[in-house]
């Protein structure tokens, strides 16, 4: 990800407003297009020597030159200030040139190339809730999570890769052998069959799941030490603001671990037992909700609307009932269903 501020050039209805609030007396402009002038300007922008126009590039401070160029000889007023342009924070996701992507199946890993074999696109958005948060306090999301924090998500990822694998070779969704489906873990099992030969099952995925998080500690250690050295952060600051983030895998290491979340993905989060018990704990949160929404009573006294809910609006009563829903344990969750229907699925 690659972050900078760039200026943009302002060409809103405002401007024009307040060029025309200072000379009332002039006639009103002319709603006619001239064709010639207009072709102009579109073959100027068109034109190679402008690159495309694409936003932190020498084709884009053309491109604003051009128009500031243009907003001056058309009597236009700077609408920021003395100056036509706004400085605006910009993200840019930029998939790297060894950028791969991992499809693993019953045969094996494909491996495609990105820009040869695959494109990727991403459309970003941010939750209403993260939207509506960063209205009152700036959450700076265009830069990088302190250096905590992205220890804190790193480990997270460690733990889910193999914390899942043992509970999908506990839960008999795959074996071990299956594993061998990720180069990686291919490797792993291989030397715990020379260290330890005649392990049973169980035995085999424990020390298999020990090895991975060592593996993926180790690494993890080994990239942040290169890259704190070489960047010599003095504070946090100096982290967050960073072109790229501390604590990580190494590239290598990185396409591994994806691979193994492709083949829990397809193998554990998308298997047909556990696609059935998400079906019925969603629809236990649908049922609560709609409750909740219908029968605002059955929430506990201090999750209900002070004012009776006479001034809330229908998007304030859903957040709070989302809110509370949101902090429910599974237990607690299948608990209030219980007591609230007839019939709960019993989510095995």
């Amino acid at each position: 990800m690659q972050i900078w501020g760039r200026w943009s050039g302002l060409a809103s209805l405002s401007l024009v407003l307040a060029a025309c609030a200072e000379h009332v007396r002039l006639p009103p402009p002319s709603t006619d297009i001239d064709e010639t002038v207009f072709r102009n300007h579109v073959r100027v922008l068109a034109s190679d020597d402008f690159e495309g126009r694409k936003p932190g590039t020498p084709g884009e401070e053309k491109t604003v030159a051009y128009l500031v160029e243009q907003f001056r000889k058309v009597g236009l007023k700077p609408g920021n200030g003395d100056s036509y342009l706004q400085q605006v924070p910009m993200i840019e996701s930029i998939a790297g040139a060894d950028a791969t992507l991992s499809i693993a199946g019953h045969n094996g890993t494909l491996t495609l190339a990105y820009g040869k074999d695959m494109v990727i696109w991403s459309k970003r958005g941010l939750p209403q809730a993260v939207r509506l948060y960063g209205q009152s306090q700036d959450l700076e999301l265009w830069s990088f999570a302190s250096a905590e924090a992205q220890v804190a998500a790193i480990a997270d990822d460690i733990a889910y890769d193999a914390h899942d694998i043992d509970d999908g070779l506990r839960a008999g969704l795959f074996d071990v052998d299956d594993l061998k489906a990720v180069p990686l873990l291919a490797e792993m099992i291989a030397d715990i069959a020379k260290h330890y030969p005649g392990l049973d099952a169980g035995r085999r995925g424990a020390e298999l799941v020990r090895e991975l998080i060592s593996y993926l500690i180790g690494a993890v250690m080994s990239e942040a030490r290169v890259r704190l050295q070489a960047a010599q952060p003095q504070s946090a600051h100096d982290v967050r603001n960073h072109d790229q983030a501390m604590i990580t895998f190494p590239a290598g290491v990185e396409q591994a671990e994806a691979e193994i979340k492709a083949f829990l993905k397809v193998r554990m989060y998308r298997h047909k037992r556990v696609m059935r018990v998400m079906g019925e704990a969603e629809q236990i949160l649908f049922d609560l909700f709609a409750r909740y929404q219908n029968c605002p009573g059955d929430l506990p006294a201090e999750w209900l609307s002070r004012d009776g809910g006479d001034h809330e609006t229908e998007t304030e009563r859903a957040r709070r009932i989302g809110n509370f829903i949101a902090g429910m344990t599974d237990r607690f969750a299948i608990t209030e269903h219980q007591r609230l229907f007839d019939s709960t699925p019993d989510l095995r």
